[in-house]
């Protein structure tokens, strides 16, 4: 069985794109924060490389500031989804946030998992967050359909 790859449109490393069809950029990371720029469906943000400390918002250039926040709820590298597979680990957590977030499941050795959007080297799925350097992604016929839930 071959995957379906939706990999197609990714920005540089250092970049993401808003998924919104609105995004406010904030003074500060929370969302009572003043609103200092707003952005489009589709536009490319250039991260800082910085989190907030609770890990749900990253640091992007632009808007009045020099720097604004903005939700990665609302954000990824990529467009569309795609399959990594724990190959190497017993199990690998799965986060609420990213980073240091509370451990929601685990991806065990052998499973697969469909990456919805990437945030800064961690991909998010149905469950949460993953570490994606510890994964592999499945390219055709690796593919095997059984995706961790």
């Amino acid at each position: 069985m071959m995957a379906i790859m939706l990999f197609a449109t990714s920005v540089m490393a250092d970049d993401i794109f808003v998924t919104a069809e609105l995004l406010n950029g904030r003074r500060n990371p929370n969302r009572r924060s003043e609103k200092e720029a707003l952005y489009d469906c589709g536009d490319v943000l250039h991260t800082t490389g910085v989190w907030s400390k609770d890990h749900k918002w990253i640091e992007v250039e632009g808007g009045e500031c020099p720097t604004v926040w903005v939700s990665i709820d609302y954000v990824s590298e990529t467009l569309g989804t795609y399959f990594v597979e724990n190959r190497e680990y017993k199990q690998i957590k799965i986060r609420k946030s990213p980073v240091n977030g509370r451990v929601t499941g685990y991806l065990r050795k052998g499973k697969q998992l469909e990456i919805d959007r990437v945030v800064l080297g961690w991909g998010h799925c149905s469950l949460g967050w993953i570490d994606l350097s510890l994964v592999a992604e499945v390219f055709g016929d690796d593919y095997e359909g059984e995706v961790e839930q």
